[in-house]
């Protein structure tokens, strides 16, 4: 009889332990969620002043105007209706800086082309 309750007592403190840490687990995985919730609730982007079109999807953002097939027609009408310079929203509610000012693009790309970072996939 000591045998089976040990080996009971030995399975509870196992499975004891397994919820305790996929309880942790769970809890950090909020905290974090939380964290990047409320920073991005309370801090201000550095493209907020910048007009641009209205997020139509907080999922895909505009990336199905601005690579689908009418893609020409979107950016010829925010350019049109914002300026040379437009703030578009990209997957997952991302900001990006749309330039469609030549002396502008000469600058980044030409002139002060050290001052700027690429990606690496910039140029492909």
């Amino acid at each position: 009889m000591d045998f089976e309750f040990d080996l009971r007592a030995g399975i509870a403190a196992v499975v004891a332990s397994w919820l305790l840490w996929r309880t942790a687990i769970v809890a950090v995985l909020v905290a974090v969620l939380l964290f990047f919730i409320t920073k991005r609730a309370f801090t201000r982007h550095a493209l907020s002043n910048i007009r641009g079109p209205a997020k139509p999807s907080r999922l895909i953002g505009h990336f199905g105007e601005m690579f689908g097939p009418q893609a020409m027609r979107f950016h010829r009408q925010v350019a049109e209706q914002f300026g040379s310079v437009v703030k578009v929203y990209g997957m997952f509610g991302s900001q990006h800086l749309q330039v469609c000012d030549p002396l502008a693009l000469h600058h980044i790309l030409v002139k002060d082309q050290y001052i700027y970072e690429e990606t690496d996939t910039f140029i492909q």
